[in-house]
């Protein structure tokens, strides 16, 4: 800390990866320079090679890029994991179009990186509901909407005509598998959260 109580330096770890910060580049370089020195001494290896410049605009942390310009602190992501998420959407709305239904393994290996960009864009995190939904439609005890059912729907569903419900319950996943009925809408909105060439900054934090 500094004289007048603002913030002189200080890091932040996420697992074996330092972030040192400080209020200028020299400051920053320092606060490095202090971390890796108190690593050495405490028997841990300090890669030299793998050190990076102090910067506003960093490369990527944990999958997320953190800028601190014009006034505000902002998250975002590279390019390339933009593009591949709004690449990813457009497939899946293909495969959904032309055949009905969506093959498994390719869904849930995009579910995977799409809750991963999430962490950068929670406001994502709504419209994955689909996806999950039509990942999950084979197993029992789901409705119609691949809803899971209470106890009491359960028994409902079971002493009526069973309807469109799942009770029966498969060994594993098929190699297909049915849209849940808000999946569309979810595809349409995450379409519209990827707009752009350019990935968008969430603010976390502004001067004003």
């Amino acid at each position: 800390m500094r004289v007048d109580g603002s913030l002189a330096a200080d890091i932040c770890w996420y697992m074996d990866d330092g972030r040192p910060t400080a209020g200028t580049a020299w400051e920053a370089w320092k606060a490095a320079r202090k971390a890796c020195s108190t690593l050495i001494y405490h028997g841990v290896q300090d890669a030299g090679r793998k050190r990076t410049g102090a910067s506003q605009s960093p490369d990527e942390w944990a999958g997320t890029m953190v800028e601190t310009v014009d006034d505000r602190v902002s998250l975002l992501v590279s390019v390339k994991k933009w593009e591949k998420g709004k690449v990813m959407i457009l497939r899946i709305q293909e495969e959904l179009a032309t055949f009905g239904l969506l093959d498994y393994k390719q869904l849930e290996k995009d579910r995977g990186f799409l809750v991963y960009l999430s962490r950068t864009y929670i406001n994502m995190c709504p419209y994955l509901k689909g996806i999950h939904q039509t990942l999950d439609s084979w197993r029992a005890g789901r409705d119609k909407d691949s809803w899971k059912m209470n106890r009491r729907e359960l028994l409902a569903a079971i002493t009526s005509n069973y309807g469109e419900v799942i009770l029966d319950k498969e060994e594993e996943a098929p190699i297909k598998v049915k849209p849940a009925s808000r999946l569309q809408d979810d595809l349409d909105a995450l379409e519209v959260l990827l707009e752009g060439s350019i990935p968008k900054r969430v603010s976390v934090r502004v001067k004003n």
